[in-house]
């Protein structure tokens, strides 16, 4: 299949086994993650649609599903506004997170049954900490590593839900790595690095603690920011 595309804007590339509707939403949801789109931002139904090359039907169809995934607030049926977090709800989202994933952990721990992972999960650690990784490779890379610890989790609702606050909170923690000169030094590659040693271990209480710090961190100067 070919691929729908405008020369300077979005590139959406058609898979067979997925409808364009679901293409569109998880293009226009891994935008709003990498903070191409920011919280607040006006959209229109018919510039998405040119910038994917795509008629809007299917734009209508995947805004009205991230609407309904608290994503995008669709106004008067035309704009269109990613969905902005107040300082309460990002401090409430995290705090969530938080005990989300931390049973995630908890289960991943306790089920690995294998080391196969193990060697995946330093790739993505060098990658963060390698001197060209920019803030965009690192909210990427970051998404990918904890993904990948919870990956025995066993757990497909829970893994929907922790992706569903992704979807909300990272655009905010991309503006804050964005701040950073030198991500080669950025404390949450301390952080994952415990994590992974607990990991290795099967530790689930020590990893559970480092999550937190790697939660907290960030979090901590997002909300300062946000005052």
């Amino acid at each position: 299949m070919g691929a729908y595309r405008e020369g300077t804007g979005m590139e959406l590339k058609k898979v067979e086994t997925k409808t364009l509707r679901a293409l569109i939403y998880e293009q226009l949801r891994e935008r709003i993650m990498s903070g191409e789109i920011k919280p607040g931002e006006d959209l229109s139904f018919r510039t998405l649609a040119e910038k994917l090359g795509v008629s809007l039907m299917p734009v209508r169809e995947a805004v009205w599903q991230l609407e309904s995934d608290k994503i995008l607030v669709v106004k008067n049926n035309r704009g269109i506004r990613v969905n902005a977090l107040s300082q309460a709800d990002l401090q409430e989202a995290l705090h969530i997170r938080f005990i989300l994933e931390s049973e995630a952990m908890i289960r991943s721990c306790k089920n690995r049954d294998s080391d196969a992972v193990l060697p995946e999960l330093c790739a993505l650690m060098e990658a963060m900490e390698a001197p060209e990784c920019n803030a965009r490779a690192f909210v990427d890379l970051n998404k990918q590593f904890h993904f990948m610890l919870y990956r025995y989790a066993n757990a497909p609702l829970l893994m929907d839900l922790i992706e569903r606050l992704w979807v909300r909170i990272t655009p905010y923690v991309y503006l804050n790595i964005t701040r950073n000169e030198d991500l080669t030094i950025s404390p949450a590659n301390k952080f994952h690095r415990e994590i992974y040693n607990c990991f290795v271990r099967r530790d689930s209480g020590a990893a559970v603690r480092a999550l937190k710090l790697d939660i907290e961190n960030p979090a901590i100067q997002i909300i300062q920011e946000m005052e």
